[in-house]
């Protein structure tokens, strides 16, 4: 992020902070797609929070607000941690 806000000539100050949930998971754990959809029907869209937080119903950054994603952080027996961005659904690959 870091790296974008620089080609953007931003500072830190001018971005909102994003939320960002993370999940555990053991590497033994065995994950389904069941499992995956009770875990983002707890999670709210980002647009959602915005909405919540400002109050203004309707207004939208852009599509992507839509998008909800969690990163998944699964631990093994020692003690390595490997992180994944999971989307709710099909999401177009960003550009670097």
């Amino acid at each position: 992020m870091q790296l974008q806000l620089i080609k953007a000539r931003l500072r830190e100050e001018d971005v909102d902070p994003e939320r960002i949930y993370i999940v555990p998971s053991v590497l033994r754990e065995k994950w389904s797609l069941k499992t995956f959809s009770d875990v983002f029907a707890g999670v709210p869209t980002p647009w959602e929070e915005k909405t919540r937080e400002s109050g203004e119903e309707g207004k939208r950054k852009w599509i992507g607000d839509d998008v909800k994603r969690v990163l998944l952080a699964t631990v093994d027996e020692d003690s390595t941690v490997v992180y994944y961005v999971v989307h709710d659904g099909i999401v177009k690959p960003r550009q670097n």
